[in-house]
């Protein structure tokens, strides 16, 4: 054991900890190696003699948290105030709830950001606050690109919160999920006042906001005035009139012609409430993740009205199966547009082992 922590530790991690490393590594197992855990912050009742640990598992997850922007310094103070990060099923934990936040597309400044703000709890406590908040937003009916939004950027919160239910929280507040949804996605910190053991409070009555920026907008863009594809564009809209702008510059800019996107719009008007960074992703997965040219958004609006999730998912099973022999060259709609059953009936079942490599992407991309 011994051995094989010390070629750990000095083929890469000497030079992260170099005050301790050395000595940590001969020491391991013995007295003299928790106090060395102690330099780092632990006291010793964080580190039990009659527990066993993974060192293995401690020193990579020790490793981890290193490369997410912490000097020696910030190490030490962090690790003083959440020793569960490291002991906690011996770091296991800790490399979960990575894994869940990459698995929803956070970058490694969202998690660097969740750690220098993590909170004074168990980490294991964090692990399934921030599970059980995602069902929550799940039950509320929150759209998926919202909850990856929500889980990348607000992980602290989501992860620090015991919410009460969704029932409790109906009847307490006396609005309907779709409130629910937009307040928590204009202020997550809202979500605190939600937590067990708080009073809750009627949510203020909204005022009735003119639609006529947003009509004006559209009819810029060549919708006709009182016309259906009007009235549908304004029912499914989500965001003010400066907002739908800037989301039209933005796919301007990314190399579609005015008149290009317009048409975009009045063919799938729900393109428009994302944000510019969320639009900005998935054409980047488009063109560099799956090859195909920005341009092929005009026939297909509807690609940037769906999860990354699922459009990472469909398209990792295309991928297999097109190694297997499928066509190679289906348009993006061909892909995406048909539900799970027609796709597993029409491509699928059509491999031996189809069923078995979906069911697995489906775990890899929609953890439970």
């Amino acid at each position: 054991m011994v051995s094989v922590l010390q070629s750990v530790l000095l083929s890469g991690f000497c030079y992260l900890l170099p005050e301790i490393a050395w000595k940590f590594c001969v020491l391991l197992n013995s007295a003299e190696s928790l106090r060395k855990l102690c330099d780092l912050g632990f006291e010793y009742e964080n580190i039990l003699e009659k527990y066993s640990y993974d060192w293995n598992n401690i020193l990579e997850t020790l490793f981890l948290i290193k490369k997410f922007g912490f000097n020696d310094e910030d190490l030490k103070v962090f690790l003083y105030k959440n020793p569960t990060t490291l002991m906690e099923d011996s770091g296991t934990t800790t490399i979960s709830v990575i894994v869940f936040l990459m698995k929803f597309g956070a970058s490694f400044d969202d998690i660097s950001s969740m750690f220098k703000q993590f909170p004074q709890i168990n980490v294991r406590f964090f692990q399934s606050n921030l599970k059980n908040s995602y069902h929550f937003l799940l039950a509320i009916e929150m759209n998926d690109d919202d909850i990856a939004y929500m889980i990348r950027n607000h992980s602290v919160i989501l992860g620090s919160c015991i919410l009460k239910t969704v029932k409790t929280l109906l009847y307490g507040l006396k609005a309907g999920e779709k409130r629910l949804c937009d307040t928590i996605i204009e202020n997550p910190q809202e979500l605190k006042n939600w937590v067990l053991g708080k009073k809750l409070k009627a949510l203020p009555k909204l005022k009735n906001e003119s639609s006529e920026k947003k009509i004006r907008f559209l009819l810029n863009l060549g919708f006709i005035e009182n016309s259906d594809e009007i009235r549908k564009a304004l029912k499914l809209f989500r965001g003010n009139r400066g907002e739908l702008q800037e989301r039209f510059d933005f796919l301007v800019k990314a190399g579609l012609s005015r008149e290009d996107v317009a048409e975009m719009v009045k063919l799938a008007p729900s393109v428009l409430n994302q944000t510019k960074e969320v639009i900005e992703m998935k054409i980047d997965y488009l063109v560099n993740g799956l090859g195909y040219n920005v341009s092929s958004l005009v026939a297909y609006p509807a690609f940037l009205s769906y999860s990354i999730q699922k459009i990472k998912f469909r398209f990792a099973m295309y991928n297999w199966l097109v190694d297997r022999g499928m066509n190679p060259n289906l348009a993006l709609s061909t892909v995406l547009a048909s539900s799970d059953r027609i796709f597993i009936r029409d491509k699928v079942n059509r491999d031996p082992e189809g069923m078995i490599v979906w069911d697995k992407f489906k775990k890899l991309f929609f953890p439970e």
